[in-house]
């Protein structure tokens, strides 16, 4: 919402600067983005007349013109080449001395051996952009030789404030300014409305068929003139506040939405045929819009309609087929109230964002429709002429009632935390136009229809410290006790998590949960995400389904900023679809994903250089997953992020938690990525409800060693041969060790031989040969069970 300073010192009698009242409205909620200094870009530029022209005698493109600045002086003699210049054209006039820009200077000269004493100006060289071609024509009545810009009342200072959702009551200058004249405790002025006296009753009948339309004014104005210009004051408050101007009716209805904060639009009335119908749009239902776009309408979207056709897409954007245009000489004028949701669902369907639908989608003030009309009426008579007809008022049940909030006084300061007297209270709420009455220990709050976002008892408890001040709020950290107790589950939290990875040289990065839908499906190898209906950009249109590519563009960020040697993780959730649900359309998950492709030792002398490997991705994983202190196993599988042969999948029994691998060769190429890179993706499932440590005495009985060789296939996984190990032992199997692999002319083709270390320990005594025999025996048989025998000599 842009604000012109000058315009809102109409409504409210500020004494701050622009500055100070920038950091007001700041403090209190209403965030300003900036300040647009609108000081003209010219000097010496005056109000001037064209008392006669003819054609230069030289030139075919050029006539010279008498141009009267004072009436007490002589007139000047200006060669000017625009060809809208007239006799009795009133203009601004840059006279000798005068700078516009930073690069004109006027000065006497001679054009085809004409004197000329200056330049007649157009808007546009002027900076005030009106959009209109040609020398400025400014009104009969402006005083020759008065200073341009003082005339114009430019040097204003243009605000900028970034509304938040609940304030759609600052979408507005009187918003706005009942805001600065509450936070001050200054005199509030409002513009005054008078109901205008109407010559004729004709009418539309109005029906409301929906209740997403719960009031509806419409009046017809007849007879309005044509040929006649929006005049110069109300296109510069229009283009201040960053609304270009139109035609007269147009920017009298977008100067209304601009000062009251309601919406209008205005009809042809030529082209409505019947009757005026508040209705939801039928099956497949057409309408080509004022942007020369046609949508195709759906049966929840909200029209404006007559007896054959919709005229309107109900407080978005108005139709083509119902326009006004340059000989539209009777119109429909509409002001109405829209229920927030139908509007914000239909603009969202459509991707049509109007300022319309801006304000309607925040919530307009119920109350404010027929005011707004009459405002508007009266904008075109005094512009346009014309003969206003009666306002016709169409309401439902649906229309808010007004609201009272019970607030209780000793909660005030309970919640606060401050000392403000009840007097005080009532002050504050009074200054917002709320009307307290005190009842005993409590107040009962009329709330104003424009304050649709007040609707308890803590929202005027917010009210009462914005007025008051939030930094008057004393900083103090509650008071609590607090409990030890032991997590009888044992889980795993958060910050543990967190703690272990920093620990080993991982920064943590957080990501956005939308992502890029063709990287996503390039890194997972789906394409079944949950979209969203609104999203920021076309590449962040998804929620993800992984956390790795946020961690695989924070990679390709770093490294284009020749930060090499990453060490990253993320916790956060993931979005998934939910089939055969209506009530939950998507569940959400917890992950948690790790990325390096730090080097060790690099740069050092005293240790030589290696790339990070699986292994190192498989060890540090194995650490991660044991602070769940859960059994789990690796097992070999592709995934369509992962280097084939270089990647596996982590199980928690026969569930699947998470996979781990380099990246793949084309993905890294894809994203421009140089070097390995180890990632790790791991559902929070393995760290849910994790293992209760379990304390034991050290043996001290010795731990006996067997070193074995077996011979298994190829493509036999060593995590298998392990557990079949485990399995056909005993608790007396304290490790497996695993220390050589071989391939080669030793062993069969197509077989490999691996080399274990088995330790035993027994708790409470020595253990003998016979009986470790007996163990060892049981591993080699069951061994024998999925392929592998032990190696001879």
């Amino acid at each position: 919402m842009k604000v012109s300073f000058k315009w809102l010192k109409e409504w409210v009698n500020t004494k701050q600067d622009v500055n100070s009242l920038c950091d007001q409205l700041t403090f209190a909620g209403l965030e300003v983005d900036g300040v647009e200094d609108q000081s003209p870009n010219f000097t010496k530029v005056v109000v001037g007349q064209v008392k006669s022209k003819e054609q230069h005698p030289d030139a075919d493109r050029l006539i010279v013109c008498q141009i009267v600045t004072d009436p007490n002086e002589p007139e000047k003699t200006i060669v000017c080449g625009a060809k809208n210049v007239y006799e009795g054209m009133v203009v601004p006039v840059a006279v000798p001395g005068a700078r516009i820009g930073d690069k004109i200077k006027i000065k006497k000269s001679k054009l085809r051996g004409v004197p000329s004493e200056g330049m007649l100006c157009a808007a546009e060289e002027l900076g005030l952009g009106s959009g209109t071609k040609g020398i400025m024509d400014l009104p009969k009545d402006a005083p020759l030789g008065a200073d341009f810009a003082e005339y114009m009342q430019l040097g204003d200072m243009v605000i900028d404030l970034d509304l938040t959702p609940n304030r759609g009551d600052c979408f507005s200058i009187q918003g706005v300014a009942r805001e600065v004249a509450a936070l001050e405790g200054s005199d509030f002025t409002p513009v005054v409305i008078k109901k205008v006296a109407s010559v004729g009753s004709e009418t539309r009948n109005i029906t409301l068929k929906e209740d997403a339309c719960s009031k509806y004014c419409g009046r017809i104005i007849k007879n309005i003139k044509a040929g006649v210009s929006t005049p110069l004051w109300m296109q510069q408050r229009l283009e201040q506040c960053g609304v270009q101007p139109k035609s007269p009716v147009v920017d009298i209805t977008n100067y209304v939405m601009l000062e009251l904060g309601q919406p209008l639009h205005a009809f042809d009335l030529s082209k409505i045929e019947g009757d005026i119908q508040v209705r939801f749009a039928n099956s497949s239902e057409k309408i080509e819009l004022l942007d020369e776009s046609e949508i195709t309408l759906d049966e929840k979207s909200l029209v404006i309609a007559d007896d054959k056709k919709a005229l309107a897409l109900a407080g978005v954007m108005g139709g083509a087929n119902s326009a006004i245009n340059d000989d539209t000489t009777d119109i429909f004028l509409e002001s109405a109230f829209f229920n927030p949701e139908s509007i914000a669902r239909t603009s969202q369907a459509f991707k049509i964002i109007t300022d319309s639908s801006q304000r309607f989608e925040r919530g307009v003030d119920w109350q404010l429709a027929d005011k707004a009309i009459e405002r508007a009426t009266e904008l075109i008579l005094e512009i346009v002429g014309g003969e206003p007809q009666e306002v016709n008022i169409a309401s439902s049940d649906a229309l808010p009632s007004p609201v009272k909030v019970t607030l209780a006084k000793g909660k005030v300061n309970k919640l606060l935390g401050l000392d403000i007297p009840s007097e005080k209270c009532e002050e504050y709420l009074t200054r917002l136009q709320m009307q307290p009455k005190s009842t005993g220990g409590s107040w009962e709050v009329g709330v104003p229809s424009f304050r649709f976002d007040v609707t308890r008892g803590v929202d005027l408890i917010e009210e009462i410290a914005r007025l008051h001040g939030f930094n008057e709020i004393p900083a103090s950290m509650p008071e609590s006790s607090v409990t030890g107790s032991l997590d009888d589950k044992g889980a795993v939290d958060f910050d543990k998590i967190r703690n272990f990875l920093a620990t080993n040289g991982f920064n943590e990065a957080i990501n956005y949960s939308f992502t890029d839908p063709v990287l996503l499906e390039k890194i997972t190898g789906n394409s079944d995400f949950v979209k969203l209906s609104n999203p920021v950009t076309n590449d962040m249109s998804v929620m993800r389904t992984s956390l790795l590519p946020g961690l695989l563009t924070s990679i390709q960020r770093n490294q284009a900023r020749q930060q090499d040697d990453l060490r990253l993780f993320e916790i956060g959730k993931c979005y998934f679809n939910e089939e055969g649900s209506e009530n939950i359309p998507y569940f959400e998950q917890y992950k948690v994903a790790i990325a390096f492709t730090q080097k060790y030792n690099p740069d050092s002398w005293g240790e030589p250089v290696r790339e990070v490997d699986f292994y190192d991705l498989k060890g540090m994983v194995e650490s991660l997953i044991g602070l769940s202190r859960k059994e789990f196993r690796f097992e070999v599988a592709e995934h369509a992020a992962l280097h084939p042969g270089k990647s596996a999948a982590v199980y928690l029994k026969d569930e699947l938690v998470g996979f781990l691998g380099e990246i793949h060769p084309k993905l890294a190429r894809d994203l421009s990525i140089q070097g390995p890179v180890l990632l790790a993706e791991l559902t929070w499932d393995l760290f849910k409800a994790s293992r209760r440590p379990k304390m034991e005495d050290i043996s001290k009985y010795p731990v006996i060693k067997r070193d074995l060789a077996f011979v298994s296939d190829l493509d036999v996984e060593y995590g298998v041969l392990q557990d079949a190990m485990v399995r056909a032992s005993s608790k007396l199997l304290k490790s497996i060790e695993l220390f050589d692999i071989y391939q080669g002319d030793k062993v069969e083709k197509g077989k490999k031989s691996f080399a274990v270390r088995l330790c035993f320990q027994h708790p409470n005594k020595t253990l003998v040969d016979t009986e470790v025999n007996q163990m060892v025996d049981a591993i080699i048989e069951h061994l024998q069970s999925h392929g592998a025998t032990l190696r001879g000599p």
